[in-house]
């Protein structure tokens, strides 16, 4: 019967417990790093993403310039006209 071992024991089930195989373990950890490789591709994407969203939320709340209308005119406050 196997027994579960704490954290203490060096695996789940004690000393009945063996090492994978050779390629399984190969398997095992070039699968742990691809999904590490692609956590962190989802990542910067979605990062991307929100970047550009907050832009674009941020260019919409900005107040559009009348620019293109071929009328350069500063306004002057009151009383500070130059001769």
């Amino acid at each position: 019967m196997l027994r579960a071992v704490g954290l203490g024991g060096l695996s789940m089930y004690g000393e009945h417990a063996h090492a994978p195989p050779g390629p399984v373990r190969q398997a095992v950890d070039g699968a742990f790093v691809d999904g590490i490789h692609l956590a962190l591709r989802c990542g910067s994407v979605a990062l991307a993403v929100t970047a550009v969203l907050v832009a674009v939320l941020l260019g919409r709340a900005r107040p559009l310039a009348a620019a293109g209308l071929g009328d350069a005119r500063t306004e002057e406050p009151a009383g500070a006209r130059s001769a």
